[in-house]
């Protein structure tokens, strides 16, 4: 208990995983620590079936179809245990699906690039006073994506954007490698799990 509990704490943002295997690395966390974690989590990734269920997803979803040849790219080189790209490829792209997302729901204009609101008629909504563009920053867009309460957009707020996102991809941060590259693929994956959550959602609900 006292490891699921740790767990729990310390890998709240990994509430896409079973309860089974949350409490087995919830074991290993207790026992041998956060970088076992890790390593187990790596098995996983690089293992085949990871491997086809990514590129499945990342096929059958159109706008996560545009981004799937750039993340098998930084998929095959965190593999090859090359760290470097893979982190350069990946990192920008958990940014971009969270965009894409937006674009998707039609609350964000389509052009590239863009942050703005738009309307229910696609129509980007202006400021009363000024007559200029409302845009969306990326945490008000995940609060309205994901809710307050996500423990997802919790950690990629606190956590991996100050401490990781930012230092390693302004160059300020060199010491990093294969947990870097790890979470970055799980960040990739809860948000595959969160897209088909909603289809789930809306075709019941259809």
């Amino acid at each position: 208990l006292k490891g699921a509990k740790r767990f729990k704490e310390e890998f709240d943002w990994l509430d896409f995983i079973s309860s089974g295997f949350a409490l087995e690395l919830g074991d290993l966390l207790q026992k041998d620590g956060r970088d076992k974690v890790f390593e187990k989590l790596n098995e996983i990734l690089c293992g085949k079936d990871f491997e086809n269920y990514l590129s499945e997803e990342l096929e059958r979803k159109k706008f996560l179809k545009s981004r799937r040849e750039i993340i098998i790219k930084g998929y095959l080189a965190h593999k090859s245990n090359d760290y470097v790209p893979s982190i350069s490829i990946l990192f920008p792209q958990i940014e971009g699906i969270i965009w894409d997302m937006g674009v998707d729901k039609k609350i964000v204009a389509s052009n590239e690039n863009s942050c703005k609101i738009i309307d229910c008629n696609g129509k980007v909504i202006k400021k009363i006073s000024g007559n200029k563009d409302i845009e969306w920053d990326l945490w008000t867009l995940m609060l309205h994506l994901f809710g307050d309460k996500d423990p997802q957009k919790r950690f990629y707020k606190e956590e991996f954007y100050k401490n990781e996102r930012n230092p390693i991809l302004h160059g300020r941060k060199l010491n990093f490698g294969l947990v870097n590259s790890v979470t970055a693929l799980l960040l990739i994956f809860g948000l595959i799990e969160k897209i088909k959550d909603v289809e789930t959602k809306n075709e019941t609900e259809n």
